[in-house]
């Protein structure tokens, strides 16, 4: 889970929310324009192992920037590394 990292993002005076639900995460983007919106690990979400094209567009929806620390899954034909 992305939660652990929450606090340590609090600490160092970052404005940012932890959401694990995407839609969620999508309205909170339209809202709060200068905020760090924290997914919850997507491979926790339907439609990532999949791979689900609408979960990759809602994702794509979600932010302006998308990272992906997961190196070791990276090869791995899912929606948000794939689609």
């Amino acid at each position: 889970s992305t939660k652990i990292l929450f606090d340590w993002f609090k600490q160092h005076n970052f404005n940012i929310y932890h959401e694990p639900n995407l839609e969620q995460a999508r309205l909170k983007s339209y809202e709060l324009s200068s905020a760090i919106i924290l997914l919850e690990n997507i491979r926790f979400f339907d439609g990532e192992r999949t791979p689900s094209m609408p979960f990759a567009k809602q994702l794509a929806a979600t932010g302006d920037i998308y990272i992906n620390d997961a190196f070791g899954t990276a090869h791995r034909a899912h929606a948000s590394t794939a689609l």
